[in-house]
Parts: C-alpha cells; structure tokens; sequence
C-alpha cells in the first residue's frame, strides 16, 4: 500500500472522530431548574449528559416524590459552586440548552455520574454518547446497592 494511501485512509478515520472538548471559562450555577439541567451565571441552560431523572409527570406516585430529591441532590452538589464543562458530539438539544458534563472545579466531581452513582438518575438510552458504558456500569452498582430511586417500593 503506498504512503499517500495510508495516509488518505487516516485523514478520513481522524474526520469520523469528534474529540471531546472542554469549556475554557470557571462558571457559578446559579440556579438549579430540575433534577438534569442548572442554569449558570452567564445565563447558560445546561442539560446533565446522560441522564434519565424522575419526573413530577411520572405515573408513579413514589417517582413523582423522588422527582423534589432528585432535585434537592443535584442542589446540594453545584448550587453556588463553581463549575467547568466538558462537551460530547452533540452541544445543544431541542430546546436549545446546552448539553455537558458538569464538573465541579473544587475537587473535579463528575456530576453527571455522581447523580447515577447515588440513585437519583438512571442512563439514558435513546440516546448515544461517550461516557454511556461508564454510566451504564455506575448504574448497575447502584441498583444493586438499592440507591436513590432503585430502592423505592410501592
């Protein structure tokens, strides 16, 4: 195979790949609107990444109560915090709010795969993204440890 071939074939393999890409700036979260999205000092909507959190729609009575902890959890871990982004492939949904991991900047927590680890979320599926099989596997853990959501009975 000649050089230039080789070449041809790595150019085109290196364009199907979208790298990952963090935000430059240190924001606070200002508000916490649902237990997914936080709204940030420069007005920015951000969506959680991966997550699929009860719901005060849900038809169960139980998951309509933990919709308010869900909530209360993701509160507890950024409301006022500062935080930093982390981009996938996709930047902006449906509704324009900005799709990310959040981290906080203190001790560089992953809050998307905390909310996953303690229960108060599960992993979207529709979906696909980059840290799904990680998500996946915190799941697991936390049903199998009966956490958050995964331990309620009706």
């Amino acid at each position: 195979m000649k050089v230039s071939s080789i070449l041809t074939i790595l150019f085109l393999f290196a364009g199907l790949l979208t790298p990952i890409s963090f935000a430059e700036d240190v924001l606070y979260v200002k508000t916490v609107v649902d237990g997914c999205t936080v709204a940030l000092d420069n007005g920015e909507r951000v969506k959680l990444i991966g997550l699929n959190v009860p719901q005060k729609s849900d038809a169960s009575t139980l998951r309509q109560a933990f919709a308010d902890e869900t909530q209360k959890h993701l509160k507890q871990l950024t409301l006022g915090k500062r935080v930093w982004l982390e981009y996938d492939v996709r930047r902006k949904d449906g509704k324009g709010n900005t799709l990310a991991y959040l981290y906080r900047k203190a001790d560089g927590l992953l809050i998307n795969g905390e909310m996953i680890k303690n229960g108060y979320a599960s992993v979207m599926l529709q979906t696909p993204f980059k840290r799904q099989a990680e998500f996946k596997e915190y799941e697991r853990q936390a049903r199998q440890g009966r956490k958050g959501v995964w331990g309620l009975t009706e």
